[in-house]
């Protein structure tokens, strides 16, 4: 895994919870690495762009806070923390593409953010 940084926690993280079929066999890994992250954040896209009240944002945020901690013990369970040592070796040696991954990640998790927030703001009369 690594896509030339050696590391799975952009994979596990991007992806979850659908990055768990990684940990069942090769051919649930597969799908997991080609359809799990655009899945994953399509469906919230899908969800954020949806006109409903209150409730359905807090279910979003909800269900985001989740995808957060289910990425995190995806990384416990698939690796044990010890890649979190991994990747900061890999920041020193060749930051490129984790720097990248994560400022695309961070992008679109801001671009979320703000959607939900602006999605709750009172629109003009």
């Amino acid at each position: 895994m690594g896509a030339g940084h050696g590391s799975w926690i952009p994979f596990l993280l991007s992806s979850a919870p659908l990055s768990v079929a990684s940990l069942l066999d090769e051919t649930s890994f597969q799908a997991a690495v080609i359809g799990g992250a655009p899945v994953v954040w399509t469906v919230f896209g899908a969800l954020v762009s949806l006109p409903d009240g209150v409730k359905g944002r807090r279910l979003i945020q909800l269900m985001i806070l989740l995808q957060y901690a289910s990425g995190l013990a995806l990384i416990g369970a698939a690796t044990g923390f010890g890649e979190l040592a991994h990747m900061l070796d890999m920041l020193r040696i060749s930051p490129e593409v984790v720097v990248a991954w994560a400022v695309v990640y961070l992008g679109g998790q801001l671009i979320l953010w703000w959607q939900i927030v602006r999605r709750g703001e009172p629109g003009p009369d």
